[in-house]
C-alpha cells in the first residue's frame, strides 16, 4: 500500500492533475489503516492486547495508540519501529515533500 501510494503521489505530481475525492481519501486513509491492520495481528500474536476491540480503538485513537503499542510491544527497541510506522503510514505526503523540496513539482 504505502508503494502504491508514493508511486500514484509520484503520477499525480508528474501529470499536474489533482486527485479525485475518493483517491485523495485512499491515499491518505489507506496506508494508516494497512498499519492498523498490520499492528491488530501483531498484537494478537505477541499476546501484547487483551482488548478485545483493539483494533476499533487503535482505529479511533491510531494518534496517541501507534505510538503506545510501539513501546509497548518492542519496549525500548520501541524507537526503532516508530519512524518505519511513519514512513508507512504517510507515503504520499512525504513523498510530495520529498518531491517540492527537489524542486520537481
Amino acid at each position: 500500500m504505502a508503494v502504491f501510494c508514493a508511486a500514484t503521489t509520484v503520477l499525480y505530481v508528474a501529470t499536474g492533475a489533482p486527485p479525485d475525492p475518493v483517491m485523495e481519501w485512499l491515499l491518505g486513509a489507506g496506508p494508516v489503516l494497512m498499519v492498523i491492520l498490520w499492528l491488530s495481528k501483531d498484537a494478537q500474536q505477541r499476546r501484547t492486547a487483551v482488548v478485545m476491540d483493539f483494533g476499533f480503538l487503535m482505529t479511533v485513537f491510531w494518534l496517541v495508540a501507534i505510538p503506545w503499542y510501539a513501546f509497548r510491544s518492542r519496549g525500548r527497541s520501541g524507537w526503532k519501529l516508530l519512524p518505519a510506522l511513519i514512513l508507512l503510514m504517510f507515503p504520499a505526503s512525504l513523498t510530495a515533500l520529498v518531491l517540492y523540496l527537489l524542486g520537481l513539482s
